[in-house]
């Protein structure tokens, strides 16, 4: 007995669709479950940083806390008192990298300010903007941050 070309043909064919289908099922369900293993890990890698994030955030608001009470409590910080506050908060959280004490200080406050920080000892204090890597004047304008303690 011969087989004929034409019956054996919609058998493969049907062998090979039938092959072709449960490979694809097969694939399926296993990156199915790659990808829920790779959210679980991911998830759990997120919810780490989101809790180093805020726990940094936090650190950092106790800190700018501590830093307002020490200006609230002293008519006049010293550098020596802001170098030790400045210090500790500098060791005990290695992400911050600089603190710095910038006051407000309106345009009609300038020429006080600046008269007090050279009687402080500072001869020649003055609110400078920095222009092409030189320190001039600041033009005269509403506000001014100066850094006072670095």
């Amino acid at each position: 007995m011969r087989w004929r070309l034409e019956t054996s043909l919609p058998i493969v064919g049907l062998a090979l669709a039938l092959g072709l289908a449960i490979t694809a099922g097969l694939v399926s369900f296993a990156l199915k479950g790659l990808m829920q293993d790779e959210e679980a890990v991911f998830g759990g890698e997120v919810g780490a940083i989101k809790d180093s994030l805020v726990q940094r955030l936090t650190s950092a608001g106790e800190i700018l806390h501590g830093m307002r009470l020490l200006f609230e409590a002293s008519s006049a910080v010293d550098p020596d008192e802001f170098q030790v506050v400045a210090s500790d908060a500098l060791v005990t959280n290695p992400f911050i990298k600089e603190v710095m004490y910038l006051p407000l200080i309106a345009d009609n406050e300038r020429g006080y300010f600046e008269s007090t920080k050279r009687s402080e000892g500072y001869p020649s204090f003055s609110i400078n903007a920095e222009r092409n890597g030189n320190p001039l004047p600041a033009e005269r304008r509403p506000h001014y941050y100066p850094i006072v303690y670095l």
